[in-house]
């Protein structure tokens, strides 16, 4: 299928998935089983509101297993020949996903070929509840978001773990191992020019991961156009963060006005 770029982040997305939302409003999605689906099993895209994804299972899922993709003004790509996306930084329009709420859902064996998806993944979507959630064993983070449109999302009561268990590109798995080397040269030589120089490396991989590169102006924190948005707020969670991860919670690149409090974190 083919491909967009949702925003400022490092994902591609396609506008397809075994249901499909678009323009709609107060669709509840309830106690469902997607199983064995190649691509992406829930996806809202653009104008949405009020929705519920609630006590649903998803399993050996191809790519990400549930997503939110709006549209702003100001610069527009075309996806294919019939169809465009645009990510300018004009979000007063409304034309995202907002409100929905994601509760209650069994969300494991995810990315059997995207390794670039997670459990949700929210790319110029705001105000949104992601609740009561467990997910478990995909290649790379459990909840993407791949900008700071508008905020207000609340990320709450989730179970997360085994996940970055195949991701390369946060750097771990390269970058690790490149890193000691070059650690233990950079101390032999601080040896010979006697120096005492300490060589710190942080790489970048969690069970939650965030980026905000591109400024958006938005309605949603003061009801009148302001490039600052909400709060996002990631709280009483309990994440493990294994594999491949080195951190819980991962605010990447410009993230900011995240309130994260009231968690256990497991190796955060």
């Amino acid at each position: 299928d083919p491909h967009g770029m949702p925003s400022g982040g490092d994902w591609a997305l396609q506008r397809q998935a075994a249901i499909t939302i678009e323009y709609a409003s107060g669709i509840w999605i309830v106690a469902n089983l997607f199983t064995r689906l190649d691509g992406n099993a829930i996806i809202m895209n653009r104008f949405n509101r009020r929705h519920l994804i609630f006590d649903n299972e998803i399993v050996w899922n191809g790519d990400t297993a549930i997503a939110s993709w709006g549209d702003t003004n100001g610069i527009t790509f075309p996806i294919s020949e019939s169809e465009e996306t645009s990510m300018g930084w004009d979000g007063t329009d409304g034309n995202q996903p907002r409100q929905v709420e994601i509760v209650a859902n069994y969300v494991h064996e995810l990315g059997i070929w995207e390794k670039q998806s997670s459990f949700y993944f929210q790319g110029k979507s705001c105000l949104n509840v992601v609740a009561y959630n467990i997910f478990y064993n995909g290649p790379r983070a459990g909840i993407n978001f791949n900008d700071g449109f508008g905020g207000g999302t609340q990320i709450t009561r989730n179970l997360l773990f085994n996940t970055c268990r195949e991701s390369g590109d946060h750097g771990f798995c390269f970058i690790f191992f490149f890193l000691n080397y070059l650690f233990i040269y950079l101390f032999i030589i601080s040896q010979f020019v006697h120096t005492h120089t300490f060589f710190f490396f942080f790489v970048r991989v969690g069970p939650f991961n965030s980026w905000d590169r591109q400024v958006y102006v938005t309605d949603v924190k003061y009801g009148y156009p302001s490039v600052i948005k909400q709060w996002d707020y990631i709280s009483y969670n309990f994440i493990l963060a294994n594999y491949n991860s080195i951190g819980a919670i991962d605010n990447d690149d410009g993230s900011c006005f995240y309130q994260t409090h009231h968690n256990f974190f497991v190796y955060g």
